[in-house]
C-alpha cells in the first residue's frame, strides 16, 4: 500500500479504531521483550538436558510467533501442543517469566487445564498476557 493511500486509510479511522491499533502494536512489543519459557522436568523424568534445552527454544520460537500474530494460528497449536505434551508425558511442569511494573515476575503452569486457559484453543495473546497477569502473587 502506498503511502497516500496509507494516510487516507488511517485518517479515516475513528479514534478508537486507532487506540486499538495501538494497543495490538504495544502488544507485540511486549511480547517480543517479556515473556520468556522454561520447562522444568519431574524428578522421575529422564529426558536428557541438551534434548530439554532444543525444545525450550522451539517453544519460544512458537510463543513469541503466537504473540506477535494472534489467533488463530499455527504457531500457537505447534506451542500448545508441545507444552501439553510436556505436561502430559513428563510430570513436569512450565514457566513463564515476564517483566510487570519493572519487576521480573513468573508463573508456572502444572496442569493441561491450566495452560488451555492461557494458550489453548481459541485463546489469543491477549488472553495469554491476562492469565499472565492474573498471577500477581507470583514471585
Amino acid at each position: 500500500m502506498s503511502k497516500p493511500k496509507l494516510r487516507a486509510r488511517l485518517s479515516s479511522l475513528s479514534f478508537s479504531e486507532k487506540v486499538k491499533i495501538l494497543e495490538k502494536l504495544r502488544d507485540r512489543s511486549l511480547a517480543l521483550a517479556v515473556v520468556r519459557v522454561y520447562l522444568d522436568s519431574g524428578p522421575s523424568d529422564l529426558t536428557p538436558d541438551l534434548e530439554r534445552q532444543k525444545l525450550q527454544r522451539d517453544l519460544q520460537k512458537y510463543l513469541i510467533s503466537y504473540l506477535k500474530g494472534g489467533a488463530p494460528s499455527a504457531p500457537r497449536s505447534a506451542f500448545y501442543a508441545l507444552t501439553r505434551a510436556w505436561l502430559e508425558g513428563h510430570r513436569g511442569r512450565i514457566r513463564f517469566e515476564f517483566e510487570a511494573n519493572g519487576q521480573t515476575r513468573s508463573k508456572e503452569v502444572t496442569a493441561v487445564e491450566e495452560l488451555g486457559n492461557l494458550v489453548g484453543p481459541d485463546q489469543t495473546p491477549q488472553t495469554f498476557f491476562r492469565g499472565l497477569g492474573a498471577s500477581r502473587g507470583a514471585s
